[in-house]
């Protein structure tokens, strides 16, 4: 184990690159799930394929698939438990499977909910993959983390830009062609990063293989990962009733253009927003929780916009939003709970992303949301209470922000005293 230690302590700076580098692919293959406003186009009325579904099956196919992204507890346990490398071939293989029997499915046309369990597959392969991307993190200084994180995870937000570009303009009458060059970009990005991984060393508190439901148990009690929790909660509600409504908000407000340029700009936002925030928190006095509440004060303003059928706006300052959000709360959540079996740490609040998800889009969105004579077509007002909710929820999250970063300083500022004296 010593020498093992001491080869790890010895990786070329080099090596530590090429391997975050393929920490950033990852990121940028299972980023796919955000895709399903791009890839559901096919399969509509409007859609090129010749057998149609109708849109209750479009939003059971991709809430089927959105949701399971949060479902990954045992996916936290398998990575806590085997390792990064093992975490990205099953990532890999899911992803790649996911989508290749979506493929089929529709070929085949069959039910909705079995293509949304083939999309379910997709959705369980975002864990394994991002939680073996992170791990790249930890070759670095923690001076660093911030920059590493918004590297890795600028490739998440960078998949729905060239989704959305590659439908426009290589595969508009393609489904097929684009749903085979995702599942073969899976491939190769897992396969480039299970060659390039180079293990960080290793701290001997984090083989500790016993105790995963005590260790979320006990992160749970503790105020600050209670206040944490709530914060995620309102930006999933958010986040995702912007991602699962942006057919529904592009048609309601009348928009021209298309979804995919929607997508385009919601994704150039992210991708720019990421690494300014991420590479910023290293250096700025602003702490990280006063940088998540200016982010979900960006998401607040979101929802707001969306209320006004200004979706285009709304869509470059949901991608800002979603950056200032990613680029922040991974580092943060390490600093307050450490890296010790951290595959169960961001499991439980990857989870409030799909709670919020579900009571947005279930329980408000069903219950407000109005067809149209034609059963398509949601009337925008019917889209205000969800969007006003969400708002609301999201200032308060940023409230929360800044009382959690008070009780951050306040115990540093107790452990320093204890120090001294």
């Amino acid at each position: 184990m010593d020498a093992e230690l001491v080869h790890r302590k010895e990786a070329s700076m080099p090596a530590k690159l090429a391997s975050l580098f393929g920490g950033f692919l990852c990121m940028l293959a299972c980023g796919s799930v955000y895709g399903w406003g791009v890839v559901n186009k096919y399969l509509g009325a409007s859609g090129p394929l010749p057998l149609k579904y109708t849109a209750d099956d479009i939003d059971t196919m991709g809430t089927m698939g959105a949701l399971s992204v949060y479902v990954t507890f045992h996916t936290g346990i398998f990575h806590d438990w085997c390792g990064a490398r093992a975490s990205l071939v099953l990532g890999g293989v899911l992803l790649v499977a996911g989508w290749i029997l979506t493929m089929w499915g529709v070929h085949n046309h069959q039910p909705a909910v079995v293509i949304g369990i083939y999309q379910c597959l997709c959705g369980q392969s975002v864990q394994p993959l991002m939680l073996a991307a992170m791990e790249n993190v930890k070759n670095f200084s923690w001076e660093n983390r911030g920059k590493t994180s918004a590297v890795v995870f600028t490739g998440f937000g960078l998949t729905s830009v060239c989704m959305a570009q590659m439908k426009k303009h290589f595969f508009a009458e393609n489904f097929y062609g684009l749903v085979t060059t995702m599942a073969i970009v899976g491939a190769v990005a897992t396969i480039y990063q299970i060659l390039t991984f180079t293990s960080p060393p290793v701290d001997p508190a984090e083989k500790i293989q016993g105790g995963k439901c005590q260790h979320a148990m006990n992160m749970c009690r503790q105020t600050n990962a209670q206040i944490l929790i709530v914060i995620m909660g309102a930006f999933g509600m958010s986040l995702y009733y912007w991602i699962v409504n942006v057919v529904g908000l592009w048609k309601a407000g009348g928009m021209e253009g298309s979804v995919a340029d929607l997508i385009t700009y919601f994704g150039v936002c992210n991708i720019i927003a990421r690494p300014v925030v991420g590479f910023s928190s290293d250096f700025l006095p602003f702490s990280r929780c006063q940088l998540m509440c200016m982010g979900m004060l960006i998401v607040s303003l979101t929802m707001f916009l969306c209320t006004f059928k200004l979706i285009t706006l709304s869509a470059f300052a949901m991608g800002i939003a979603d950056g200032f959000m990613f680029a922040v709360w991974p580092p943060l959540t390490r600093e307050l709970h450490g890296m010790k079996m951290y595959g169960i740490t961001f499991s439980v609040y990857l989870a409030m992303f799909g709670v919020g998800d579900v009571f947005i889009n279930f329980v408000l969105g069903k219950t407000c949301f109005k067809p149209t004579a034609d059963g398509h077509l949601p009337e925008a007002n019917g889209m205000i209470l969800p969007a006003l909710f969400a708002a609301i929820c999201s200032v308060i999250g940023a409230g929360l922000c800044l009382f959690l970063d008070r009780r951050i300083k306040y115990a540093a500022s107790q452990q320093k005293a204890v120090q001294v004296a």
